[in-house]
């Protein structure tokens, strides 16, 4: 039929129905590094194409990410919360933060919230502790509460300020 086939550029395909010099473009989310192929690659998780006809995929930013394939974009992580560049998800609340606004049918979907001074969290604590009794945190976001000094001692629970620390009684 005098019909010659074409190689496809990186960045294209040609799918077996397609005519033999017909080749089409990968769409965005997708790549192609190679010649001649009949399908595009979905960029993994972790990394996005927001391009049509592109041979590699890009990858997600610090604090940014994708956890599906095929992805155009990469998704910004909640308030407080982190990721490396290239991730599929973000990290759970740090150490000084606790997790708020999770709702049952999207349990990874949350922000990460400072505890307020004179309380501390642990990362992944449910919670922010009040600092016990002989100890304070002046600080937001920390996770652990500074004791009295020698000699100093306070009653308060959740104190903020070594103010509250007062002379023992002999």
């Amino acid at each position: 039929s005098g019909d010659t086939c074409v190689e496809c550029a990186a960045g294209m395909f040609r799918g077996s129905d397609d005519a033999p010099d017909a080749c089409k473009a990968c769409e965005k989310g997708k790549y192609q590094s190679e010649e001649g192929k009949a399908s595009c690659l979905d960029c993994v998780p972790g990394k996005y194409q927001n391009e049509a006809q592109q041979s590699e995929c890009k990858i997600c930013p610090k604090n940014w990410f994708t956890h599906n394939s095929a992805r155009a974009s990469c998704t910004a992580c909640p308030l407080g919360r982190s990721a490396p560049k290239q991730s599929a998800s973000c990290h759970p609340c740090e150490t000084g933060r606790v997790r708020v606004n999770s709702t049952t049918d999207r349990p990874d979907d949350y922000t990460c919230q400072e505890c307020q001074k004179g309380q501390v969290a642990q990362a992944g604590d449910p919670e922010c502790s009040q600092c016990k009794s002989g100890m304070y945190q002046p600080n937001r976001g920390k996770g652990t509460c500074r004791s009295c000094k020698a000699g100093r001692w306070s009653n308060e629970t959740g104190a903020f300020s070594n103010t509250t620390c007062r002379a023992s009684e002999p």
